[in-house]
């Protein structure tokens, strides 16, 4: 080291340096070695150390290129794969589960678990899913890289998000942007102890339900809660007949079925759900909750005015903006309803509409005689065959029955499958005067039927209820007698 500062500083110098470094070798080579000899050694140390430093650095540029080709090769690379909507990571025992999409079907979500995965828990997965909800995602992820990850608000922002780049996705899959284990849910406890996926009050997917009726695009919404879960376990043909639609549900992309969550805390519905939908078929379906009616529209309804601020105008305000034509498949006494059928006296109400298809299907007694839902489904069917191509909205009171009909008529292969299918149930029954839930019975269903209906839209009582219950569900109120055609 002394030799190669010496030679460094004294280079510049010739005679200094050759006496310099003859002087400084007397002390680092033998004594019997002559001055030339000493002269010709150090020569041949400094030519080799700086061949090792040429080595040295052609090494280090070589390394520095693989570097870069190998970076520029892995990011073109990555442009070429699909990003999956999520990334499960290994979780800690006392960390609850990320979900994720499963890669064995376009409509599934997987859920880790005990009795859900077959993979070990250290294991990570990349599922797929289709490549409009991907490229979807893909925007998202691109507005959200310069921002803080927030996991939690996927129905929020990221929703809304998707939205603004008017991407129109299936309806499962609008679920899945949002799809949470029960005990990852916020605000719904009774479902905290399932194991099953949920989708709660999804407002985008609402949004699209609203777009699928303005556009006459076909989709199904089903109810179930308690009286469909009592006739699972019945060795009945009709329960069998149910059990079959249901196992199909994961097959229809916009089959919506929205759950009445609030009796899974009972613990005799709780092992009910568990022995039918905890299992194989419907690991990764989406279920919705938060919302057991699809918002209707309806001036009766307290809530019209908040769902229309999220541009959820309900599917009975939409179908008439968008000229469709509204079937009741129901029971008799909901037939006399203006709204929903034209009403059976032959008089025409304001509001209206003249059709040529027939707008009502007897559904009376087919829960208790199947050969009646058969002919009901031949009605269905001749009056969607009847509609020249457009879309019929059939709209079901049929209790239990009404699940198995809607699943099957949406069939891919079915000629109804262009047609949409709304399980509306008690909803309806307050328009025609009957009572059979807390909010359609005494002083509620005055309240909501006749005084919000005045309120609202007061020119046509008689189109939204039925004429002839009118006096029934308006006892002791004073109705104005007001002319409008609007309808708002």
């Amino acid at each position: 080291c002394r030799v190669r500062h010496i030679f460094e500083t004294k280079r510049n110098v010739w005679p200094t340096y050759r006496v310099t470094v003859r002087w400084r070798l007397q002390s680092l080579l033998p004594a019997s070695m002559s001055g030339v000899m000493r002269i010709h050694l150090f020569r041949a140390r400094e030519s080799k150390r700086k061949g090792l430093t040429r080595k040295t650095r052609f090494l280090r540029l070589n390394i520095v290129l693989l570097v870069v080709c190998a970076g520029a090769f892995r990011s073109s690379h990555q442009k070429s794969r699909s990003r999956p909507l999520y990334y499960s990571s290994p979780r800690r025992k006392d960390r609850p589960a990320q979900d994720s999409i499963d890669g064995d079907t376009g409509n599934r979500v997987h859920v880790r678990g005990s009795e859900y995965s077959t993979r070990s828990s250290h294991q990570q997965e990349r599922p797929s899913q289709s490549p409009r909800l991907t490229n979807a995602k893909k925007q998202l992820d691109g507005e959200n890289r310069d921002s803080p990850r927030n996991d939690t608000s996927l129905n929020t922002t990221n929703l809304r998000r998707v939205e603004m780049k008017k991407e129109h996705l299936d309806l499962i899959e609008l679920m899945k942007l949002d799809g949470r284990r029960g005990d990852e849910t916020l605000g719904t406890s009774c479902i905290k102890e399932t194991e099953s996926l949920w989708s709660v009050r999804n407002e985008r997917m609402l949004r699209e339900v609203m777009h699928r009726i303005r556009n006459k695009k076909p989709f199904g919404w089903i109810r179930f809660a308690d009286g469909d879960m009592n006739h699972l376990d019945d060795s009945s043909g009709a329960s069998q007949r149910l059990r079959r639609a249901i196992s199909a549900w994961p097959s229809l992309p916009n089959l919506v079925v929205s759950v009445g969550e609030w009796w899974l805390c009972t613990q005799k519905f709780a092992d009910i759900w568990h022995r039918h939908f905890q299992t194989k078929i419907f690991r990764g379906y989406i279920f919705h909750s938060g919302c057991f009616y699809l918002p209707m529209g309806t001036p009766d309804d307290d809530d019209r005015d908040m769902w229309a601020e999220k541009d959820i105008k309900g599917w009975v305000r939409t179908a008439y903006d968008a000229n469709v034509t509204i079937v009741l498949v129901g029971p008799r006494p909901l037939a006399g309803i203006p709204w929903l059928t034209g009403g059976l006296t032959g008089e025409q109400h304001v509001g209206v509409r003249i059709s040529s298809l027939r707008r009502w299907v007897d559904a009376s007694g087919i829960s208790n005689d199947a050969s009646r839902m058969d002919t009901a489904m031949t009605e269905i069917r001749a009056i969607s065959a009847s509609s020249k191509g457009d879309p019929v909205l059939f709209v079901f009171s049929a209790g239990h029955h009404a699940k198995t009909m809607i699943t099957e008529l949406m069939h891919p292969r079915s000629q109804t499958s262009k047609d949409i299918f709304i399980d509306a149930g008690t909803a309806l029954d307050g328009f025609a005067g009957i009572q059979s839930r807390d909010f359609n019975s005494g002083e509620e269903a005055k309240r909501k039927y006749c005084k919000n209906i005045i309120r609202r839209d007061p020119g046509r009582i008689k189109f939204w209820l039925d004429p002839e219950k009118l006096g029934a569900v308006c006892r002791g109120v004073d109705i104005p007698k007001i002319d409008t055609t609007t309808l708002i």
